[in-house]
């Protein structure tokens, strides 16, 4: 049973579970958490989950206590790609779940009075998903609490009154901080906005704050654009003797600067190494930028990709860079004739995020402008690979492209593109290339590639570009690598076929099978059997429309299935003037053009004439009857138990 905000049905059944179990609870003493855990009826996602899902599921906690917590019994996920995640009733993020736990696990505790667990997953790639069977209620003290962890670039603020009668001073205690070190902080505040304190770092067993005058205290959360921490959990608020406001944090001595004020129609470039030889990526710290009209200060890697752009009329105190893949960061000045700005400081470096990017463009990009970045998995065995993008911003008439090894278009993100933390398409084989095509109107940032993973094992074996290109017709053959197979079929994972174009089936002698036509839009669909091993797909398409286009994934029979045997599966007859085609009494398609016209025996015995193209019949009669405007024919057609066959034509009677 799943609970969601779609079933409330179920919803009101677990309700009055839990409180059933709330009621037992209250009339005893608190035991110990293993005893209070309460069995509920199991709240699970598909199994397994669907491609692009992003599904949640609501459970009360009705236990008596002020929180609780879950038991998952099972998790199977992508791991690092698709996550659980788990809020409060407000939505505040209180986990998130990315790795499998077969044998179970147990969540954080969640205050509030409900839980939402969401499941999301990108396009390429199942799993079994998760299933939870007990809840626990727990006494969790909290007053206030952040995300956790807590976003990026946050400035999150909380007000709070002492209740104490007119205190000298206020202060509030935390039992547990986690944030970057040195980089983002809490910030104690009195309620006229002097700041007080500035708390940083780890302390995993609490800590508590300078007092401010007064009877109310603000709490500030402020993060930059990179890094993220568990956060806070602020546990009281107390009364205390007011200290005087501590000085800002100090950083350390200038590491680069421009003149002040800076010289104009000039470039420069200044380079600051972390002292941290095993770092990841690093970050720099500016204490004032003041940049004028038609000026930009540039932030760049050891290999000159532009990572992060100040441009014109820029002014900012106290900022952190963007993160710079590697130890080297380089700071270029571009100034122009007309202005002379105050310019910048920089005043540390410090180790950053532990993914800082694969392959990036600069930020924001070049216009006219196309190039292709090389992605290897290392895994020389992937059957396919996908990446993962932490930033997408694509502007109009540009496109950015995922390629396989052989150029072929696996996913296009086009103009207008703003997307965050998004997984691709899935690619065959180990490489992967982006291509970044631009036009001359609009430099946009661009994207960056933080990740590349093994994805599905069947990853398709023949494919059009997605979208296709207009104007052109192309043969894609396939072989089935049963060297007994009579007929073969081809199994379609999707197919889209704009207005005036046209998907074919073909046989090893270009005979066209089956023919899908204009405005197909089609997903997990075989093919007709095409006699023999060989199986053509030609797509053809006119100047006007460029729709997603086709991926065969799997052909069959394959070599470990036994050969079927062979049998009668139908008959060929001539027909020379429009009418109705039926077979035992029923209708099978209509003839407007005289031909010749395959009739499916198989498919007297409710068999969808699709897949009445391999299926042998059964012996017995079988009557085929064709009705014109005046006048009906009658062929018989005996099949018998040994695999003879005879054909009889019954005289033409008038109507």
């Amino acid at each position: 049973m799943r609970m969601t905000a779609h079933r409330p049905l179920l919803m009101v059944a677990l309700t009055i579970l839990l409180l059933a179990f709330g009621t037992m609870f209250s009339a005893q003493a608190r035991p110990q958490a293993t005893e209070l855990a309460a069995s509920i009826p199991t709240v699970e996602s598909d199994h397994p989950y669907e491609n692009n899902t992003d599904t949640f599921w609501t459970i009360p906690n009705t236990g008596g206590e002020n929180a609780a917590r879950l038991h998952f019994s099972r998790i199977e996920l992508e791991e690092g790609i698709d996550q659980i995640f788990i809020y409060d009733a407000n939505d505040t993020l209180i986990q998130e779940i990315s790795t499998s736990a077969p044998d179970g696990l147990w969540s954080d505790p969640v205050p509030g009075a409900s839980i939402k667990v969401v499941l999301t997953s990108d396009g390429s790639g199942r799993f079994w998903g998760f299933a939870i069977d007990q809840l626990e209620p727990v006494n969790y003290p909290t007053i206030h609490y952040s995300p956790h962890p807590y976003p990026n670039n946050a400035k999150l603020e909380r007000t709070f009154v002492n209740d104490a009668a007119n205190p000298a001073g206020t202060r509030v205690r935390f039992d547990r901080i986690d944030l970057e070190d040195g980089v983002d902080y809490i910030v104690i505040y009195d309620l006229d906005n002097t700041p007080y304190q500035w708390i940083t770092g780890s302390h995993p067993t609490g800590l508590t704050s300078n007092a401010v005058p007064g009877a109310g205290i603000k709490v500030q959360l402020i993060s930059d654009g990179s890094g993220r921490a568990w956060g806070y959990n602020l546990v009281a608020v107390e009364s205390g003797t007011p200290t005087a406001p501590e000085d800002p944090p100090q950083r350390g001595p200038t590491l680069a600067e421009s003149n002040h004020p800076y010289v104009t129609n000039y470039t420069n470039t200044w380079l600051i190494t972390n002292p941290d030889s095993n770092a990841p990526s690093s970050k720099i710290h500016f204490s004032r930028i003041e940049v004028g009209g038609g000026d930009k200060l540039e932030v760049l890697d050891a290999n000159d990709t532009v990572i992060q752009t100040f441009g014109e009329r820029t002014i900012l105190a106290d900022v952190w860079s963007d993160y710079v893949p590697g130890r080297i960061v380089k700071v270029r000045l571009t100034t122009t004739w007309y202005e002379d700005w105050w310019g910048f400081r920089a005043d540390a470096i410090v180790t950053s995020v532990n993914n800082p990017g694969l392959v990036q463009s600069n930020h924001p990009y070049v216009t006219n402008f196309s190039r292709t970045w090389t992605i290897t998995n290392p895994d020389s065995n992937a059957p396919s690979s996908k990446i993962h993008f932490s930033r997408i911003e694509i502007g109009g008439g540009d496109k950015l492209e995922i390629l396989d090894a052989n150029d072929t278009v696996i996913q296009t993100f086009g103009e207008r593109t703003i997307l965050a933390d998004v997984w691709s398409d899935y690619v065959p084989g180990r490489i992967v290339k982006v291509r970044l095509t631009t036009t001359w109107y609009e430099d946009w940032w661009g994207f960056r590639v933080d990740k590349i993973v093994n994805s599905v094992s069947n990853p398709g074996l023949a494919q059009s570009d997605h979208p296709y290109i207009t104007n052109i017709t192309r043969v894609w053959t396939i072989t089935n690598p049963n060297v007994n197979a009579s007929q073969s079929r081809v199994h379609f994972s999707r197919i889209e076929v704009g207005g005036g174009d046209k998907l074919e089936v073909l046989d090893a002698n270009d005979t066209v099978i089956q023919t899908f036509g204009e405005r197909t839009t089609l997903a997990d669909v075989w093919s007709d059997y095409v006699p023999g091993r060989i199986i053509k797909v030609r797509i053809t398409t006119s100047w006007y429309e460029d729709w997603w286009g086709f991926r065969v994934d799997a052909i069959e029979p394959s070599s470990a299935d036994p050969v079927p045997p062979a049998g009668i599966s139908g008959v060929y007859v001539q027909i020379n003037a429009p009418g109705d085609v039926y077979l035992n009494g029923k209708k099978l398609f209509r003839v407007t053009a005289a031909g010749e016209y395959r009739i499916p025996l198989a498919a007297a015995a409710d068999v969808a004439i699709r897949d009445a193209t391999l299926a042998a019949v059964a012996p017995g009669l079988y009557s085929i009857r064709i009705e014109h405007a005046t006048s009906e024919q009658t062929i018989e057609v005996r099949v018998e138990a040994t695999g003879g066959i005879e054909i009889v034509y019954l005289p033409m009677v008038r109507r």
